[in-house]
């Protein structure tokens, strides 16, 4: 008999030990499945980064393509503006020859600094001054600017 009773007390262990382990299993899964929902999550956060990462870099790529495009055509204006000396771009009266960025007449009339004058100024010119001795010519040069 005795040894009954030693064999209903191992049962009787087992039984609660056996419960214990069952609400252990209850609360590891809760906490499994609280994992996993906060793994998911995650990885649904990172792949949402992703996406907007990779759509903002296609866009600054697109952006620096056209502000490079701006950048040359303005390299390219601010170039053409300083040669409007050389530039043709304005047109000059018949008989008068672009240079520099303005138009002279070279006459092979003789008159005085005054009648130079008035005549540059009935033709809507200014007699020219003299800078330098590519102006400097034997003949009134007028400047219509």
């Amino acid at each position: 008999m005795e040894m009954d009773h030693i064999y209903g007390n191992v049962c009787a262990d087992n039984t609660e030990s056996y419960k214990a382990s069952q609400d252990t299993i209850k609360v590891s899964r809760k906490a499994l499945i609280v994992l996993l929902i906060s793994g998911v999550i995650l990885l649904l956060g990172v792949a949402v980064l992703g996406t907007l990462t990779y759509q903002y870099a296609s866009k600054l790529s697109d952006e620096q393509k056209k502000f490079a495009l701006l950048d040359a055509q303005h390299n390219n204006i601010s170039a053409d503006l300083n040669n409007t000396a050389e530039c043709s771009c304005r047109t000059c009266p018949e008989g008068w020859m672009h240079h520099r960025g303005k138009c002279y007449l070279f006459s092979s009339s003789e008159m005085n600094w005054e009648g130079s004058r008035d005549h540059c100024i009935t033709l809507g010119g200014h007699l020219v001054i003299v800078n330098n001795q590519e102006e400097q010519v034997k003949w009134t040069t007028c400047v219509n600017i």
